[in-house]
């Protein structure tokens, strides 16, 4: 071919400029890589193209010098391979940048001159290097001759690599002969092999930042790898293989991908699975060709805490010359369809000092907050301890949060964290699955109790028993079993000569983390010295501590720590805790640590009788002042001894029960008061059922009814939730045990026994059971009811001690009713109104339009308290006739209602609806009678902020105005809250619903969830107040369902939904403590230290002012009607009411109508 090199070289440009603009393939890239990680010294090519320019300019290197034919030709006394300022590029048939090609179709290649300076430069560098050869023919006589020459006297390895093995015939073949390995590959797959070991591990080096996607994955699977190679494994397993696969926290992370909020935070306490579920996200994420993650500690990070630099040097030494830039990372990731998650493992183990840890969460917002808004390709995952985010999220600014947090529930508002705590009930078996324990499978599983059940949800306690030396399903999380397991296992340490050795080492090692703040310990802290690496090898091997970084170890488990901690102050090396002055110190200098709380406690539980005695202390300090305590110190010495007292009580502390019985003793002669009685009340219903029941059908106080209400309460919730789980044998409520104490007490009247069983019916009624456990129900009761009426009575009733208690009680009894009131209806002359009518439907007859006109307007005030609720029972009397009509009729009042209605008449209206759904065991339609709510969420909005409570709340006691309209059972929107959970428990039993309540994954009442989550999106808070009033009465009833329907005010700026949730949350605590407990781990909920103290101490919800509720009434209602000729005497009864001339009248009617009145002698 007569060209000149320059016109080749136009030619084959030409060609190329056809083809479309090229560009150099990752391959290219990675070769520039390996050329800068001196991987390659030196390049040579018989192509003309600029890739590799072209690449090595993408990537802001400048490594390579070209040698070709008519641009550049090495100087003679450079051949040295050290000599040379960069790595060669020998383009052996020209350069098109060059305009010079000097080799182009096969004549001239078979008879190539090559430069000489070139061709001697390449059989130095073939001769003494390694040879890779890619993609290459060998098809070249001169080139080949040059390589066949330059390797026989020397020692070069030879790898030929292609995508088809070269045929035998080529010059280059003949001349190696079998010196070559033939390797089948393509040239990217070459290139992608010898990069990965080379490259994939972080640099250092000061380079431009580098973005190519072959270096991001190895990066990411290195850094992933080396995380797992620390963090991966217990007791040589792999813990995502051993460990239960948290389901709906992996569910809502991936939900998380999508959304615009660029940070997902992960709380929960220790040992329950945070890291393992970083390495299972990882495991599943990996199946993704977008999506990477990159799994890094917390406590890796700089001291300065700066996540992008931190993520640069991860990804690879991005750039000391040119900093790693969040903004072309990011931009990078979304051009090329990636996306990477970014887990930040234990935010809580960054630093010792919970400010660092602050400022670290703070430097993580930051780096979220620069994020782009809209479907960034970097999101952030963090986990950190429940007890540290607590103490953290008063010192974190709420807008912040707000911006970057991505809240599961989706508000807009709020924020939430996502909560790694206590197993579901599909986790539960899982787990056990998992570990293949001989003392627990998952047959066992099907016949532990509920409450044992209950406490396996706990990891840790899961763990003791599937590790446990024997086979038990009765599960007690008592202080001594732990004790009894970790003892267990140090008795392994046989070579040691005893176990009280390394329960010493180990409990210096606890002090050491105590004291130093650092919650590690050193290997010069393990005591004796002459022991101390077989002490460290024990404890790793028996899971009791892992290494940490920088040369520490520190506790695998939290409560691990506690024990040892524990053991530590039991044996006088830690802190003294003899005196109240001592706890007094003790709390002051670890308020904010969790851990040495919860070790404290630990230790009163192996030693109650020393904690007891201190409980007795500081609960005496709320009776009485003393001047050596400030207040803040006595409600924090109150806060310890209460929740103590409570796990006393819940591990069957035998010392616990007799305290807990001399305190209800003394408490009948005003020994003790009513706060701390109250509190002795709390823990007793704690302890086993047949204990507890009887503790608390003993409480009373001479100067208030407070307490002795609330045990009433809390006996009955055990008695209830005993009834349903043993609900195949029953038992007889008169003789048996638990619940003879309560209902067959000696000491009470016949009437105050036949107000427990009424008030046991409350709980038990055809909406709230499934319909096998109500016939069990109602046939006890109605028997016991018999028993009762028909048994001799040696102090025969008294109408007029029941007429003084009914008053006394009669805000509570009837719906914030006054003494005043009652008394109001007997001077009423138009009471002939509501006998006339009763007479007509006592005949047949339904409620008309017209006999309602007669009596609305009682149903239009609060102010009428016996006629308000007589003409909700005249539609009860009326739907004994004629159900349907009865309905259609409250349908078809409401319909006569806008927005400028009666809010006191659509109230009793709903309250008619409650009634009657309940009594007659209707399933609830929500399209029929959910719009009532919906009508007035959407339009209605001066019904819906009306508030009688503000009056109503002063007279029960409460001061603070908000207390008082939130307190208040007034709602014109509560049915909906009250009777659609109904419908999924009576669809199951007992066990199976309180099973999968804590599991609850959706919304269980969608409407008040939408429209709370519209009103906080509008600002409209004070709509949102009243639709959280109106929750805080469904929590009373359906603690999960109400509690649920919470979740998008959790976590709100404004200061009014704040104190409202916690005034939901407390009112709540105080019904069902564990429930909410739960929830509060479970849902994630933002709740800081002290707020966690205004619901569980500060906040006194005086659950025994509650009023009966209308569904309450109304399964008493269900049970009595049941009774043959039962209607005949709530007719009379009536009568009674309506024709007497006083209250206490009427209670002597009726006592004589129901046989319980005295006998004339």
């Amino acid at each position: 071919m007569n060209l000149e090199p320059d016109e080749r070289a136009l030619m084959v440009e030409a060609i190329f400029r056809q083809l479309g603009e090229l560009e150099p393939s990752e391959a290219y890239k990675l070769v520039v890589l390996l050329i800068e990680a001196g991987g390659i010294d030196a390049v040579v090519t018989t192509n003309f193209d600029l890739m590799l320019e072209r690449a090595q300019q993408a990537l802001g290197r400048d490594l390579i010098q070209v040698f070709s034919p008519g641009f550049a030709r090495p100087y003679p006394g450079v051949h040295d391979r050290y000599n040379l300022p960069k790595v060669p590029y020998i383009k052996l048939h020209g350069d098109l940048a060059s305009r010079a090609v000097v080799a182009l179709v096969r004549a001239e290649l078979d008879d190539a001159r090559y430069d000489q300076d070139i061709a001697q430069l390449f059989a130095s560098i073939v001769s003494s290097h390694d040879l890779v050869i890619a993609g290459y023919g060998g098809w070249d006589t001169a080139l080949s001759k040059i390589i066949s020459d330059a390797i026989e006297s020397s020692r070069t390895r030879i790898y030929w690599c292609g995508p088809t093995r070269p045929s035998d015939t080529a010059p280059l073949s003949a001349a190696l002969h079998d010196r070559a390995d033939h390797i089948t590959i393509s040239f990217d797959q070459l290139v992608s092999a010898i990069a990965r070991p080379v490259l994939e591990k972080p640099s250092l080096i000061p380079t431009e930042p580098t973005f190519v996607k072959s270096l991001f994955a190895w990066r990411t699977d290195y850094c992933n790898r080396e995380y797992a190679k620390l963090y991966g494994t217990r007791a040589h397993k792999n813990i995502v293989d051993t460990f239960a696969r948290r389901v709906r926290l992996e569910e809502g992370l991936t939900r998380f991908l999508r959304p615009n909020k660029p940070l997902a935070l992960v709380t929960g306490p220790s040992g329950y699975g945070k890291t393992t579920l970083g390495l299972r996200l990882q495991k599943a994420w990996s199946l993704r060709d977008s999506t990477r993650i990159l799994l890094l500690r917390a406590r890796s990070f700089p001291e300065s805490g700066d996540v992008e630099q931190y993520v640069g040097e991860q990804l690879g030494g991005l750039g000391f010359r040119s900093p790693f830039s969040l903004f072309r990372f990011e931009r990078w990731l979304t051009n090329n369809n990636l996306q990477l998650i970014i887990f930040i493992d234990g935010i809580n183990e960054f630093a010792d000092d919970l400010s660092r840890c602050v400022s670290f969460l703070r430097g993580i917002l930051r780096f979220c907050y620069f994020l782009p808004e809209e479907l960034s390709a970097l999101r952030v995952i963090a986990t950190v301890r429940q007890e540290t985010w607590n103490a953290m999220l008063p010192q974190l600014d709420a807008a912040q949060l707000q911006k970057a947090v991505w809240s599961p529930a989706g508000s807009e508002h709020g924020f939430e964290t996502l909560s790694c705590d206590i197993f579901s009930r599909d986790e539960v078996y899982d787990a056990v699955r998992r570990m293949g324990s001989k003392t627990l499978t998952t047959a066992d599983l099907d016949q532990v109790s509920l409450g044992s059940f209950e406490r396996l949800r706990d990891p840790y306690m899961l763990r003791i028993v599937a590790e446990g030396p024997a086979r038990s399903l009765q599960i007690v999380p008592s202080a001594s079993q732990l004790r009894t397991m970790i003892e267990a296992k140090l008795r392994t340490a046989g070579m040691l000569g005893s176990s009280s050795t390394m329960q010493h080492a180990m409990a210096k090692a606890a002090l050491q983390s105590l004291e130093g703040g650092r919650q590690r310990f050193r290997e010069i802290d393990i005591e004796p010295a002459a022991l101390r690496l077989e002490i460290l090898r024990i404890a790793r091997d028996l899971d009791l501590v892992r290494e940490a970084q920088q040369g520490f170890y520190q506790f695998d488990h939290d409560r691990t720590f506690e024990y040892f901690l524990a053991v530590a102050l039991a044996n006088g090396l830690g802190p003294p805790l003899e005196t109240l002055t001592d706890l007094q110190a003790y709390l002051r200098n670890y308020r904010n640590d969790g851990r040495s709380l919860a070790a404290a406690r630990l230790h009163f539980a192996l030693h109650p009788e020393m904690g007891l005695r201190l409980i007795s202390e500081a609960m005496l300090l709320v009776d009485r002042a003393d001047q050596a305590f400030g207040p803040s110190d006595i409600l924090y010495l109150y806060e310890f001894a209460r929740d103590l007292l409570v796990q006393l009580a819940e591990y069957g502390e035998a010392l616990a029960t007799i305290y807990l019985s001399d305190a209800i003793a003394a408490a009948a002669k005003a020994g003790i008061g009513e706060m701390h009685l109250r509190a002795v009340v709390q823990a007793a219903a704690n302890l086993p059922d047949a204990v507890s029941v009887e503790l608390l059908s003993r409480v009373q106080h001479p100067t208030s009814i407070l307490p002795r209400t609330e045990a009433q309460i809390y006996a009955i919730d055990r008695l209830v939730r005993h009834f349903l789980e043993a609900l195949a044998k029953p038992g007889n409520l008169l003789s048996d045990a638990p619940y003879a104490a309560f209902f067959a007490d000696p000491s009470l009247p016949k009437w105050q026994k036949i107000g427990r069983l009424i008030a046991f019916a409350t709980q038990l009624g055809p909406d709230n059971t499934h319909a096998s456990e109500y016939e069990s129900a109602s046939a006890a009761l109605r028997s016991t009811l018999g028993e009762l009426v028909a048994a001799a009575d040696p102090r025969p009733p008294d109408a007029s001690a029941f007429a003084e208690y009914f008053l006394l009680n009669c805000d509570r009894l009837l719906f914030n009713s006054t003494a005043d009131g009652i008394r109001r209806f007997f001077s009423n002359s138009r009471r002939v109104d509501f006998l006339e009518i009763f007479r007509a439907i006592q005949s047949g007859t339904t409620l008309s339009v017209e006999g309602f006109a007669r009596i609305e307007a009682y149903t239009q005030s609060i102010e009428f308290d016996i006629e308000y609720h007589l003409s909700a029972g005249l539609f009860v009397m009326s739907s004994l006739n004629d159900l349907a009509g009865t309905l259609n009729l409250a349908e078809q009042l409401f319909a006569r209602f806008d927005e400028n209605a009666n809010p006191v008449q659509i109230d009793f209206l709903e309250e008619v609806i409650v009634y009657l759904h309940v009594l007659h065991g209707l399933d609830y339609d929500e399209r029929r009678f959910g719009v009532w709510e919906e009508t007035i969420l959407r339009s209605w909005r001066g019904v819906l902020l009306h508030r009688p409570g503000l009056l109503r709340g002063e007279r029960r006691g409460f001061a603070d105005p908000f207390d008082r309209n939130f307190e208040d059972g007034f709602g014109v929107i509560y049915p909906y809250g009250i009777l659609l959970p109904a419908t999924r428990r009576r669809s199951m039993p007992f066990v199976e619903y309180a099973k999968t309540s804590a599991d609850l994954e959706t919304h269980p009442l969608p409407m008040y969830t939408r429209w709370l989550e519209a009103f906080l999106d509008d600002n409209r808070i004070e709509e949102a107040l009243q639709l959280l009033q109106a929750i805080a009465g469904v929590t009373i009833t359906w603690p999960m369902e109400g509690l649920t329907a919470l979740r998008p005010a959790i976590g709100h700026m404004d200061q009014r939904i704040r104190r409202a949730v916690v005034r939901v949350l407390a009112e709540a605590y105080n019904r069902h403590p564990s429930a909410t407990l739960r929830f509060l781990r479970v849902a994630g909920v933002a709740v800081s230290d002290d707020e966690l103290l205004e619901i569980k101490v500060r906040n006194d919800a005086r659950l025994g002012r509650r009023q009966v509720s209308e569904e309450e009434w109304a399964r008493v209602g269900h049970l009595l009607l049941s009774i043959d000729g039962a209607r005949d005497v709530l007719y009379d009864c009536l009568y009674c009411l309506l024709s007497a001339e006083t209250f206490e009248q009427a209670v002597e009617m009726i006592f004589g109508r129901l046989g319980l009145a005295q006998q004339p002698s």
